[in-house]
Order: C-alpha cells, then structure tokens, then sequence
C-alpha cells in the first residue's frame, strides 16, 4: 500500500486501463530543482500508477508554440540585453551614461546595449559607443503571419531580437556614414541582485546551514561579504561545504589569482558549464525557499519515501582563497 506505484506488466497490465477512472500525462515537480517532468498516469479507485519519465508527448502544434516562445524570451538572458533602464524614464539617459563610463577605459568601437524603447512600446533600441560618444538605433517590430519579426533595414528581417543581435555581431552594421560590427556588450549592473543563487544579506554559517539542506554535490550560492567590494561563492562538493572569496577590483571580479569576469552573471555562467572545484561544477541554487526532498523510488517496491534530514558536523577548513 503506496499512494504512488510506478507501472509495471507484474502490477498493472495494458488490459486494465480501460476499468481506469482517468488516465493521460502529468507533471510532477522535482523538489530540488523544480524542474516539471511529464508521467503517463493511470487512476484506478483507490491507487496512482504513473510511469517513467515522458519526453515524446508533445504535439507538432505544442512545439511549434514552445519554439515561438523561446524566440521571444531567448535575448532576456543576454548580458546585453537591459530591459527597461531607468524603470521605463530617461532610459536613453541611462544607456549613455552605462556606456560612457563602461567605455572609460578605451573600450572599442561597437560596444553596445539594448534596451525596451519608451517612445515606441513593444519595440527596443540599441545603444552604441562609435568615435567617442553614443549612438542610438530603433529595432524596428511588425507581425508576420501572427509571429514577431525584427529588423533594422526592411530588407533583412529576423524572428527574434536574439537572432538580430547575433548577426550584427558576426556581419557589419551599415549605414550612410560608417559600417561597424557590434563587439562587446556592457553587462547589466548589478543583475546577480535579482537571481536566485545571491544572497546580499547571509553569514558564511547561514550559507553552510543552506547548503546542507541540499544533499547534492553542485548546490552553491553567491553572497555579499563585509568587506568592501568583496562577495564569496559557496558550494557543496564531495559532500563538504565549502567557500571561495570573490574580489571586485574596478570593474572586474576576480576569482583566486587568475580568474577574471566583468560580473558575477559570468563567473556564475562559467562555473555551470566548467568545473570550479575538480569536478564539482554550479549546478542547483540554493534558495531561501524551504523544500523537502523525496528520496528516488525503490527498485523493488516503487515506493516514494521521504528522505532523511541532511546532518553534518563537518566545519570547512580555511584555506588559501577561501573565506
């Protein structure tokens, strides 16, 4: 007697399903991650039966829609991208002062921004440095066949604003007076304020207690120190806690010795894609977000249980770079 049994021929055959109450696909939330994994699910009178995960159960449509979807939110993500600067007032205000103090320190033509225009809703500007001073272009927007498309000339149109950006990174803008490739982008300040994994307000004790309620190798989180201009990621690795001081010097933020990133949305990005501590790689954010976690089903029985509060006495040892 479990609630939630998973589908097997020895419990539940084919022929059954048609004395099911209900069946079809369900989502069920992975507590740690709070990622939403589909499940075929047979209801009976008094049992759940569900089945491993379901990856194929889209339908063309359901796709198609999802890729739209993506277009349109994929340049949120971009260190480029700005939004709405200035809280939606004096946004072209705010961008020319971003790129000239960003561009203070000789940095090249095509360095750029976008952000939400004020003046025409719906559409975006971008922002540039060329000869000295700033530059601004409207992204121009219209419907096709109900699907946003964007454009800076009539002639050469794109499905997404992520899509635009990337092509003028690779090919010249031209124009009248000059042809130039957009180059670097100038990183949104103070962005990490607003992701899960920072903590502006956390002792290193809080941040260990956090971390142990997250029984897996690559929970991490980045947190403000005392000290000036000085934050610490902290993670867990090979079961452990433990720490590593991150110093902002200029406009830089360096990580041990060598390590240099010009925000910590980069130092985190890289850190999920490359390994910071040997193997350990960012994996899950630790929130302040109370969860419990249940353990994976029985090989044998296929019964959820709940899993035992993570306990450790471990104390992390200081080392060079950690703190």
């Amino acid at each position: 007697g479990t609630l939630y049994e998973e589908v097997s021929s020895a419990s539940y055959s084919e022929n059954d399903i048609s004395n099911s109450l209900k069946n079809g696909i369900l989502f069920l939330e992975d507590p740690v991650d709070h990622t939403w994994t589909p499940h075929y699910f047979v209801l009976t009178s008094n049992k759940i039966y569900y089945s491993e995960e379901t990856s194929h159960y889209q339908t063309a449509d359901e796709e198609e829609d999802d890729e739209e979807c993506n277009n349109n939110e994929q340049h949120c993500a971009e260190r480029w991208f700005h939004g709405k600067l200035g809280g939606g007032r004096d946004g072209r205000q705010v961008a020319e002062k971003l790129l000239q103090e960003y561009c203070e320190g000789g940095a090249k033509d095509g360095t750029f921004l976008v952000r939400e225009s004020e003046t025409f809703v719906g559409d975006y500007t971008l922002s540039f440095w060329r000869s000295g001073r700033v530059q601004h272009c409207r992204i121009n927007s219209r419907q096709e066949s109900g699907s946003t498309r964007f454009y800076l000339t009539d002639n050469l149109v794109f499905d997404s604003l992520y899509r635009l950006i990337c092509h003028y990174r690779d090919t010249p803008l031209r124009c009248n007076e000059f042809e130039m490739r957009l180059g670097n982008p100038v990183p949104q300040p103070n962005a990490h304020e607003s992701r899960e994994w920072y903590h502006s307000s956390l002792t290193r004790v809080q941040a260990e207690h956090m971390l142990m309620r997250v029984p897996r190798d690559g929970a991490f989180l980045v947190r403000k120190r005392s000290e000036h201009n000085s934050y610490a990621i902290s993670f867990r690795a090979e079961g452990k806690i433990k720490h590593c001081r991150i110093q902002q010097e200029g406009r830089l933020f360096m990580l041990g010795s060598s390590a240099e990133f010009e925000s910590l949305m980069d130092l985190v990005s890289y850190y999920e894609k490359h390994p910071l501590y040997r193997k350990m790689k960012c994996a899950t954010p630790s929130t302040r977000t109370p969860w419990t976690r249940w353990a994976p089903r029985s090989l044998t029985t296929g019964r959820c249980t709940r899993s035992a509060p993570l306990i450790s006495t471990w104390r992390p040892t200081r080392c060079p770079q950690l703190g």
